[in-house]
């Protein structure tokens, strides 16, 4: 099965990470601005999202993101304050971006095995 996953990272920090270590499992889309995002949204429906925030103006891009998508949504966050503010909205599993590099990599494969035996 080619799970598709759509990667929102401003900065391409997050990204990188993720796609040079479980490249071979999954097929990556990397959006670094919304409107590419948005672009890639509407072309195909990707199994799962990962948004990558680092301000308040990209949990907001996000949350009308929700309307727009059936995929599966991991939220991460250097800043725990904006997991919090995002922490009333059921559809989005948090991950914070502070733990160790091994760490969110095994939460992210928790999280796709998670949806895909959903």
């Amino acid at each position: 099965m080619n799970v598709e996953i759509l990667i929102y990272d401003p900065q391409l920090f997050f990204s990188r990470l993720i796609k040079s270590s479980i490249v071979n499992e999954y097929s990556f889309i990397i959006a670094k601005n919304p409107e590419d995002f948005f672009c890639a949204l509407k072309l195909k429906e990707p199994f799962a999202v990962i948004f990558v925030i680092y301000s308040l103006e990209d949990l907001l891009n996000l949350l009308g993101t929700h309307y727009q998508t059936d995929a599966h949504m991991i939220l991460c966050a250097y800043d725990n304050k904006l997991l919090e503010k995002a922490k009333d909205y059921n559809y989005l599993h948090p991950l914070d971006l502070n733990k160790h590099k091994n760490d969110i990599l095994h939460e992210v494969k928790n999280y796709i095995t998670f949806f895909l035996n959903k």
